[in-house]
């Protein structure tokens, strides 16, 4: 079972210290059976500097607590010096009579590939907003523009009209009826451009 998952295991003895390590785990980390006396005398590979601050805090806040499960995710080196994202998920799985955890037991895995998948989706969310506020303004751009052409156009064609009108007027002469009609118009004419100069 060991062997056929892609997991390291782990056990600690928290009474004195001891430590086993299976091949998986070392293997993880880039070492070999040759490394695990390193190991079980206490070696641990360095932890990502952005990385350990966040892991000794959460460790330091789960030693208070009746720990059954933990999980922890960091970043950590491995032989050749470079750095490979794992987790470990650990379980208590002795106990003194006070409840005091006496061993710790629990596996190791790589999580490379689904921290490159996150990093891809935060990129490519950053990377569609980008896109949606880009065409957003394009699109406020385009309504400033369009809006631009409008009043212009309206303008004109209103002024036009009010001048016609005037022609209209001047030419009705003393026809009353006609100069209230005109009146009238010119009237619409104004409120219409005043409508869309706002």
């Amino acid at each position: 079972m060991l062997r056929g998952l892609r997991l390291g295991f782990f056990d600690v003895s928290l009474r004195d210290g001891t430590c086993w390590f299976s091949d998986r785990y070392l293997a993880l980390l880039g070492y070999g059976a040759e490394h695990r006396a390193q190991f079980e005398a206490g070696f641990r590979p360095l932890v990502h500097p952005q990385d350990a601050p966040a892991l000794r805090a959460r460790m330091r806040r789960r030693a208070g607590t009746r720990l059954i499960r933990a999980a922890y995710e960091a970043r950590v080196m491995r032989r050749d010096g470079t750095w490979v994202w794992v987790r470990w998920i650990g379980v208590i799985s002795e106990r003194a009579p006070d409840g005091t955890p006496l061993r710790l037991v629990g596996t190791m895995e790589s999580i490379e590939a689904l921290k490159r998948r996150e990093a891809a989706l935060i990129e490519a969310r950053d990377e569609l907003s980008a896109l949606v506020d880009h065409a957003n303004q394009e699109i406020e751009e385009e309504r400033r523009r369009l809006a631009g052409e409008v009043h212009d156009q309206l303008g004109q064609m209103l002024t036009l009209l009010r001048l016609e009108l005037d022609q209209l007027a001047a030419e009705a002469g003393r026809r009353e009826g006609l100069r209230t009609v005109v009146a009238r118009l010119r009237g619409h004419v104004d409120d219409a451009l005043q409508a869309s100069r706002r």
